[in-house]
């Protein structure tokens, strides 16, 4: 390898072997670590793969390198470090759109919410967040 002294240095450094006895604790272990790439060789990785929640970017089967993935099959090399994976996705055209929330309630549905919003509300301290909600359940 060119870069043994890098590769040897990272290894000493990050490097583990996890052993596990079955491919459920594996299959846990892999969401709780949330890799910024995941390796799936077994005899059936399209069924394994479907209990992986957590990683940036998976390769299925002993013909996919990571290699690949990063720079010729399409997919996106800008991936989640760092357990991200737990919380966000690989950069996409998704990363770039606003998506606004919109809410709209009806008499019933301020009523329904007004023992939650309001003790909540004031529980932070943000007393005229309590009174707005108030003064619109007082609205005929």
């Amino acid at each position: 390898m060119k870069r043994k002294k890098i590769i040897k240095e990272s290894l000493d450094e990050n490097g583990a072997i996890i052993l596990v006895d079955t491919l459920d604790e594996a299959i846990n272990f892999s969401n709780e670590y949330a890799p910024e790439h995941l390796i799936i060789m077994t005899h059936d990785p399209e069924e394994l793969v479907k209990g992986i929640s957590n990683a940036g970017s998976i390769f299925l089967g002993d013909l996919t390198p990571v290699a690949a993935g990063d720079y010729g099959s399409g997919t996106n090399h800008v991936l989640p470090t760092a357990l991200c994976a737990r919380m966000y996705s690989g950069l996409s055209t998704g990363s770039f759109l606003k998506k606004p929330t919109v809410q709209r309630l009806s008499r019933d549905g301020l009523n329904s919410l007004k023992d939650v919003v309001i003790p909540l509300a004031e529980y932070e301290g943000l007393y005229a967040h309590a009174e707005s909600f108030k003064r619109r359940l007082d609205q005929k």
